[in-house]
């Protein structure tokens, strides 16, 4: 058997880039946020599974950040926003 290994490919332009990504805490949505913290970005991510999301922050540590953020109410996801802005 032949060892097949997959190289992600290098993104230098998202070192230290902001990235935001809905519905982070699980499936594509994690993977998402963990192949952007691999690139060096800062990744802020949403989803309602606060368990999920914050067990998630702590394996990455450092850059990323999770919030609950419920889509549906446009007043949270404007809060979102704004606060990763600042």
């Amino acid at each position: 058997m032949s060892q097949h290994t997959t190289r992600q490919p290098g993104y230098g332009e998202l070192n230290g880039a902001a990235v935001l990504i809905t519905g982070g805490a699980n499936g594509i949505g994690a993977a998402t946020v963990r192949s952007f913290h691999a690139q060096g970005a800062r990744v802020f991510f949403c989803d309602l599974d606060v368990r999920t999301g914050k067990d998630l922050t702590k394996q990455l540590r450092e850059r990323a950040h999770f919030s609950r953020v419920d889509l549906r109410q446009e007043r949270e996801v404007r809060a979102w926003v704004r606060d990763v802005a600042r």
